[in-house]
C-alpha cells in the first residue's frame, strides 16, 4: 500500500526532480515525487499576484496548482517566513480555507531571520495568517539548511489515506527523461537571461539522438517573440550550454551534445506553458 499526499513542493532529499530558480513560480507542470516507498507528493506550480505583469504566462499555473489541491489528503502551504504578509498570500489563504483537505502551514528561511525586525515581521505574518486561516499544524523550517524536514514528512504521513500502489517503490517522478532534461536547461535560461525575457521563451524540442559512439545529441529551439530576444540569448548560448551539460550528462549518463536554436515566432507568448 502506499500513503497520497499532495503538496508544494520543496526538497526532502537529495534527490531533485525540478528544477529551482528564485524567480516564481519556476516549476511549470505537476510532477510527481516519490520521496520514500510510502508517499507521493505533487509538485505544483507557486500561486503568484493576480495583477502580475505576467500575468497570461502564470494564470494556466495557477490553474493546475489548484486542480491539484482537489485530490489532496493534505496540501502544504509554503511561505516565506522573511517576506511582508501581502494581498497575494491573503488571497491564497481564503480561496484555499474552502478546501476540506488538511491543511499545514510551512514557514520557509528560518535561517534568515538574524535580527529582531526581521523576526518581528515573521511573527506579524505568521500570526496574520493563522488569522485567516486555522492550519492543522505549523512548521518552521530552513529548507536550505535541512532543518524541520522531516517532522513536515512525518506528519504527512500521519494524515495520509492508504490507497492502491500506482508506482514502483524505485520511482521517484513521472516525468519522462526528456522533460527533465528540458527543465535543466530552462533553469539555466533563467539564469542567464533578465527582465521579462525567461518568461516569453517557449522550448521545442526538435531532437533526441542516441549517436553511434552512445553519445546523446539534444536538439531545441528557444522561442521568442522578438528579434531583439534572440540576439540577446544568441549572445548567452555558450554560458546556457556550458553549464546545463554537466547536469544533463549526470542524469542521462551519457556525453551530451547541446545545440540550441533561437528563433523569432511572434506567437511564442501561447507557446509556454
Amino acid at each position: 500500500m502506499h500513503y497520497r499526499v499532495t503538496f508544494t513542493y520543496f526538497r526532502t532529499n537529495s534527490f531533485r526532480v525540478s528544477c529551482v530558480h528564485t524567480r516564481t513560480p519556476f516549476t511549470h507542470a505537476i510532477a510527481i515525487h516519490n520521496i520514500t516507498h510510502y508517499q507521493i507528493f505533487l509538485d505544483t506550480p507557486g500561486i503568484v499576484d493576480q495583477h502580475e505583469p505576467h500575468r497570461r504566462y502564470y494564470e494556466p499555473l495557477a490553474t493546475r496548482a489548484w486542480e491539484a489541491v482537489d485530490s489532496a489528503d493534505a496540501v502544504v502551504l509554503v511561505v516565506d517566513s522573511v517576506k511582508r504578509f501581502d494581498h497575494n498570500l491573503e488571497h491564497v489563504l481564503k480561496k484555499l480555507g474552502s478546501y476540506p483537505c488538511k491543511k499545514f502551514l510551512v514557514l520557509n528561511k528560518i535561517d534568515l531571520i538574524t535580527s529582531p525586525h526581521i523576526e518581528a515581521k515573521a511573527a506579524t505574518t505568521e500570526r496574520t495568517a493563522l488569522a485567516i486561516l486555522p492550519f492543522d499544524k505549523i512548521f518552521r523550517i530552513s529548507a536550505l539548511n535541512h532543518i524541520g524536514l522531516d517532522d513536515v514528512k512525518t506528519s504527512l504521513f500521519g494524515v495520509a489515506t492508504k490507497g492502491d500502489w500506482q508506482f514502483a517503490p524505485t520511482t521517484k517522478t513521472d516525468l519522462p527523461l526528456l522533460r527533465r532534461c528540458e527543465e535543466i536547461i530552462r533553469e539555466k535560461v533563467f539564469q542567464q537571461l533578465h527582465r521579462e525575457i525567461p518568461y516569453q521563451v517557449a522550448q521545442r524540442n526538435m531532437g533526441w539522438t542516441i549517436l553511434p559512439n552512445g553519445d546523446l545529441r539534444i536538439d531545441q529551439t528557444l522561442l521568442v517573440a522578438r528579434e531583439q530576444h534572440k540576439t540577446i540569448i544568441r549572445h548567452r548560448l555558450k554560458s546556457i550550454t556550458f553549464q546545463a551539460i554537466p547536469e544533463l550528462e549526470q542524469l542521462t549518463q551519457r556525453h551530451v551534445h547541446l545545440f540550441l536554436n533561437p528563433k523569432v515566432d511572434e506567437h511564442t507568448v501561447d507557446y509556454v506553458d
